[in-house]
């Protein structure tokens, strides 16, 4: 379910760009409960949801959409998993 209004967000990466010039979408937590998923261009997130399941699955299919790499992160920051869908 996509919430409506914005939480707080803890921390962001930076931007990067992979050689290929292409982006990375992102799987982030939220400060309180919930996750985001973002685009490493884009300056706004594409959706918030109530549970990670959910964002992965979205995120995952931007990515595959796109060609693109996707980065999920754990609660604690870190990368959890890299996934690459570049042809």
């Amino acid at each position: 379910m996509v919430k409506k209004n914005t939480p707080h967000i803890t921390q962001l990466p930076v931007e990067k760009v992979i050689n290929n010039g292409s982006t990375i979408e992102y799987v982030l937590p939220l400060g309180g409960d919930g996750w985001m998923v973002k685009n490493s261009r884009s300056k706004t997130f594409t959706v918030i949801t109530d549970n990670k399941r959910e964002a992965v699955s979205i995120a995952r299919g931007i990515a595959k959409t796109k060609q693109i790499q996707l980065e999920i992160y754990g609660r604690d920051g870190n990368i959890e998993k890299t996934e690459s869908y570049a042809s």
